[in-house]
This record gives C-alpha cells, sequence and structure tokens, in this order.
C-alpha cells in the first residue's frame, strides 16, 4: 500500500459505525478536520482498509487505516 504513516486522533463512539478522525498529521502539524466527506472499506489481500475523506482548513485529504499492520497513511 502507498502512503506515508501518520499519527491520528479518533474518538469510538457508540452511536458511529467507525471511529471520528479528530486531527491527523500533516508536514508536522497536526491538520484539524472540520468535515468527513465520505467513508469507505475495501479489502487489500487480508487487510481491512478503512477510508476517510476529510475536509482541514489546508485542503481535501484521504487518509486510509489498515486493520492489519494497525497503520494509518496519508494517501
Amino acid at each position: 500500500m502507498a502512503g506515508k504513516g501518520i499519527r491520528v486522533a479518533v474518538v469510538y463512539s457508540p452511536e458511529r459505525s467507525h471511529p471520528k478522525v479528530i486531527w491527523f498529521e500533516l508536514s508536522g502539524e497536526k491538520a484539524l478536520v472540520s468535515e468527513e466527506t465520505y467513508y469507505w472499506e475495501s479489502m487489500e489481500g487480508s487487510a481491512q482498509l478503512s477510508h476517510y475523506s476529510l475536509q482541514t482548513d489546508k485542503g481535501l485529504f484521504e487518509i486510509v487505516f489498515n486493520s492489519k499492520d494497525q497503520v494509518w497513511r496519508l494517501m
């Protein structure tokens, strides 16, 4: 899977089907998420991937969580 590993802060809630991303690391700084524009899941081999399309004040980004290796990546 392409993409750089990043740090991400999420909140788990029983009201949501997936974690809510609060911020992610972008060029060494926290990019605060203002809106989750889309969420989808896919498979890569045996790994489930959770894709997030996120709006920040710096633009629109896609980040992906790989459930097998437990790593978030900026795409």
